[in-house]
């Protein structure tokens, strides 16, 4: 059983390789520098799913400091990629929102994998895609927390020094 669960470990590290890779394609399409199209990708992804970054959360996701995410999204910004909007009653959060235009090149770029994707998808019976997706939500919740336990000791081992 440990053979197959790190085979999928494997195959699932490889996928996360193949996107990586294919999120630098994205940014080269979009004339960006590597890191910019993956914010970009990552606002627009998450604009999409109805849950628009801030930019402290955008640092985390691409690992950034604050003072670095702030220059990309100014670049964003003054690129027309995104726009920045104060949606929540605390005006302090402001959410990252992609322009129109920026969200149908996204769309158009991620077109080009949708019809490989789907069909490996299409090969599966309904009943093993939802034991995949069981897996792999169950994965990513288990690294969310080992990842907020890392940076919660990053925090506190830089204070007690």
């Amino acid at each position: 059983m440990a053979n197959s669960g790190s085979t999928m470990i494997g195959e699932l590290r490889g996928y996360v390789v193949a996107f990586a890779e294919f999120t630098v394609l994205f940014a080269d399409a979009m004339s960006l520098p590597t890191t910019d199209g993956t914010a970009l990708a990552d606002i627009v992804w998450a604009d999409r799913d109805g849950t628009p970054l801030s930019a402290v959360r955008l640092s985390e996701r691409i690992g950034m400091t604050s003072s670095a995410t702030n220059a990309l999204v100014a670049r964003l910004e003054r690129g027309g990629h995104i726009t920045r909007t104060r949606e929540s009653r605390d005006r302090r959060i402001v959410s990252l929102r992609p322009t129109e235009k920026a969200r149908t090149r996204t769309e158009q770029f991620a077109a080009k994998a949708s019809p490989n994707v789907q069909a490996v998808l299409d090969a599966f019976d309904p009943v093993q895609v939802a034991l995949v997706v069981e897996t792999v939500a169950a994965l990513t919740a288990s690294m969310r927390t080992v990842n907020r336990q890392l940076r919660e000791e990053r925090r506190h081992d830089s204070t007690s020094q």
